[in-house]
């Protein structure tokens, strides 16, 4: 295509200016980003340590660190139960929206997902949930 045009024209296409970068800007959105990624190290290394060294790291013979696990273990239990109610009342039963039922899929899965962490973390590991969670 360069060689159907003039010399001129050569010089005009060879000489056109790049677009000058965009420079970054920090937006507040990225302040949650950077805290859910701080937030996710530190709990990785908490579920390491649970898994590598068991409830050594716990001290489960103390009654606060016991009744903080049992809260714990009780959170996740009723955050799945609480989240599966709520939107099967609002989809199957008041029939509210049809986003509430696209997004019904996701929700059934991630509420299996939260049961299986209360199940990993209460028992002694992921080998030892499995039947457990066959049974359902």
């Amino acid at each position: 295509m360069k060689e159907n045009l003039t010399p001129e024209e050569q010089i005009a296409v060879e000489e056109e200016p790049t677009p000058p970068r965009k420079k970054f800007e920090w937006k507040n959105e990225y302040y949650a980003w950077v805290l859910a990624i701080i937030a996710l190290l530190i709990g990785g290394i908490g579920i390491y340590q649970r898994f590598a060294f068991e409830l050594r790291p716990t001290d489960l013979g103390s009654f606060v660190p016991w009744g903080l696990w049992v809260s714990t273990y009780e959170y996740l239990v009723w955050l799945e139960v609480g989240s599966l109610i709520v939107f099967t009342l609002l989809v199957y039963v008041f029939k509210v929206g049809s986003n509430f039922s696209k997004i019904s899929r996701i929700l059934y899965i991630s509420a299996l997902a939260i049961l299986s962490m209360a199940f990993n973390l209460d028992r002694a590991g992921p080998g030892t949930s499995i039947p457990v969670l066959a049974c359902f």
